[in-house]
């Protein structure tokens, strides 16, 4: 509708629900001249296209060449450390030898060393491969502290949470958060009938908000079925009735089961360990999980990595309620950390050490 003249410029909205539930994403479009491209092995003219998507707290710049009916033949886009090209072509060239990237496996950072099984304590640092342009507010908790923090690098302690102890602090209500911890919202669909019969389903009375909250973790570990990084940032609803996922599906879902059953709730992304994926031994990979609000602290529960009493093997770099935030704002600034840091265990505490 805009044409294809050199230095038009226009806006336009889209609505992608998978990144942003409840409202459109603004797209800045800026055409270029003609030029030529190297296309399968052919040089081809295109017309270039510059589009930067604005996602509120960040915002993703994409490029591509189109021919005149506005086709794309070239695109590029990157995310943080991992770049994308996509080409136009015949679905049987397409098909020929494909290998579907793992884009998961692509952005995984090495450890110089494992990290205990029953490690009670971890002190980690992550340095940036180029400085931050602003100092970041990290997260912290009970379980989790920051030791430093600079436009270089930052340091945090990381605690295991250990019910038996949280058990000791008797005040349920103490230090309760916000009501946007226990609402609905358009990722978390407390509302949805589907939700409130599992949250139902998930777990019969019990003694206190703590064996509550491992019934949810178990439950949702064991519902959501099929393991996949095939699923976008789905919504609770969507997992209730499509169990299938991977990280993020397990979040917003026990997240969601819990506000249910009255326990405030939020999401955590960050990075946690794995002693072992795609023939790689100590590594730690970008993550979501799920955060409840527990005798007047958040306290780690993660659904996907089957964890309750979390082992000290997280570390959270940006948390959300989903009231006034999405999947978006909360893991696009940690996706743009793909590629550009490095992190290093510089003290355990375990038993025996």
């Amino acid at each position: 509708l805009h044409g294809f003249s050199p230095g038009t410029r226009y806006t336009v909205s889209i609505y992608s629900p998978e990144i942003k539930p409840d409202e459109a994403i603004v797209l800045t479009v800026e055409v270029g001249r003609k030029e030529s491209h190297s296309f399968l092995g052919r040089e081809l003219q295109g017309r270039r296209m510059e589009t930067r998507m604005d996602f509120g707290a960040s915002s993703v710049d994409s490029l591509a060449w189109v021919d005149e009916a506005g086709r794309t033949l070239v695109g590029t886009i990157s995310m943080g450390g991992i770049d994308l090209t996509v080409l136009r072509s015949e679905e049987a060239t397409a098909l020929t030898g494909l290998v579907p990237a793992d884009i998961f496996e692509s952005s995984l950072l090495s450890l110089e060393g494992e990290i205990p099984i029953d490690a009670r304590r971890v002190d980690y640092v992550i340095r940036f491969k180029r400085s931050l342009r602003e100092a970041v507010s990290w997260p912290e908790t009970a379980y989790q502290r920051i030791l430093s923090s600079s436009l270089d690098e930052v340091r945090f302690r990381v605690y295991r949470a250990r019910h038996e102890d949280l058990r000791q602090l008797k005040d349920e209500n103490r230090g309760l958060p916000g009501s946007e911890f226990l609402g609905e919202n358009a990722t978390l669909n407390v509302g949805d009938p589907v939700l409130v019969r599992l949250a139902r389903k998930a777990s019969v009375p019990v003694g206190d908000n703590i064996e509550l909250a491992d019934r949810l973790r178990r439950f949702t570990t064991r519902y959501i079925s099929r393991k996949s990084f095939e699923v976008g940032f789905a919504t609770a609803s969507e997992v209730a009735r499509n169990p299938s996922g991977d990280c993020s599906e397990h979040a917003v879902l026990l997240a969601t089961l819990g506000r249910i059953r009255g326990i405030p709730s939020r999401i955590a992304a960050g990075l946690a360990y794995i002693p072992r994926y795609g023939g790689r031994d100590n590594i730690m990979g970008f993550h979501m999980w799920t955060q409840f609000h527990l005798r007047g602290r958040w306290v780690d529960f993660d659904a996907a990595l089957r964890e309750s009493e979390c082992a000290p093997t997280r570390i959270a770099l940006a948390v959300g309620s989903f009231h006034n935030d999405t999947m978006a704002d909360l893991a696009l600034p940690i996706t743009q950390l793909v590629g550009l840091v490095d992190i290093e265990v510089i003290d355990v505490e375990a038993p025996g050490r």
